[in-house]
């Protein structure tokens, strides 16, 4: 099997990185194999005869392949291959459909169901792919969840435990990352590493804009434990950061919690300024609430804030 030689353009793989050794690659490889047409000097009825025991062949090798794959998902039987069992899967289903193209240029009168085996491994890879991306985003809560909301920013041991888990996050990430752009295609990786990052950044969000009051020195701990850990995934993703809606609402935020409240009307800007397009009226209309003091001033900035 190692030494197979195939006819057919392996351009595709660029799109990953396969080592020749891979179970999806030498599976192929023997399809191909299997369906390379031999038969020149057959005639039409006996080559669709070969062509069709062919075709119930592969079946049964793809039928293997798929019990392997998936045929205990809901126990996790593979882990975290469920990311190579996603990306062997992609290759096989085009693999599949070059196979399909060959046949109907070779003007084979079989009719061969490679359709619905594409359609079918492209469901179940899809699936467990999914549920494990869910398990990687239910950790990344998990993890936040023991920060319980940043009501102890001013106790010393309370900001440590924040560090401790929010670095234990960041190399939760870089290890996604390190791996998966390894075996995903540069699109994919992004979009699902953008995804988990996305949960800190909405938690961070939504714990801060919930907070009914937020002291001066509150603000300057939140500045000290946020700042760090978004510098961290700028540094490792900043290709994904800067189109990020969520990025960009809490550089705002952290913005406004080291402000004065004129800095803060002149970037509200009557509803047209940079900070209208990441809060609403009423979330930052709370947040100058929750950040200053009871004064004119105060009232005046709240007027016109609509």
């Amino acid at each position: 099997l190692l030494g197979l030689e195939s006819s057919v353009n392996d351009e595709y793989l660029n799109e990953f990185i396969f080592k020749n050794c891979n179970a999806a690659y030498l599976l192929m490889k023997m399809i191909r194999e299997i369906l390379h047409d031999s038969s020149t000097n057959v005639t039409d009825i006996e080559k669709d005869e070969i062509i069709e025991y062919n075709i119930e062949t592969c079946q049964k090798i793809i039928f293997m392949y798929k019990s392997l794959k998936y045929w205990d998902g809901d126990v996790d039987f593979f882990n975290d291959e469920s990311v190579m069992n996603y990306v062997d899967t992609v290759y096989v289903i085009h693999c599949l459909l070059l196979n399909s193209m060959q046949l109907l240029n070779a003007g084979c009168h079989v009719r061969f169901p490679f359709l619905t085996i594409m359609q079918d491994l492209r469901k179940d890879a899809t699936l467990q792919f999914r549920a494990y991306i869910e398990k990687c985003a239910t950790a990344v809560k998990e993890r936040l969840n023991s920060l319980k909301k940043l009501d102890g920013l001013l106790v010393v041991d309370c900001m440590k435990e924040y560090q401790t888990n929010l670095n234990g996050l960041l190399a939760k990430y870089e290890q996604w990352k390190l791996k998966w752009q390894q075996i995903l295609p540069e699109k994919v990786c992004q979009a699902e590493i953008g995804q988990l990052i996305n949960i800190s950044l909405e938690f961070f969000c939504d714990t801060i804009l919930k907070k009914e009051d937020i002291t001066s020195n509150e603000a300057v701990q939140l500045q000290i434990l946020i700042t760090p850990f978004t510098s961290k995934c700028g540094a490792l993703f900043g290709e994904l950061l800067p189109v990020s809606k969520s990025w960009e609402r809490l550089e705002e935020i952290l913005i406004i919690l080291g402000s004065n409240l004129k800095t803060i009307e002149a970037r509200w800007e009557n509803g047209s300024g940079p900070l209208a397009l990441l809060l609403t009226a009423e979330e930052l209309r709370h947040l100058i609430r929750a950040s200053f003091q009871n004064t004119k001033l105060r009232a005046e900035v709240l007027s016109k804030i609509k």
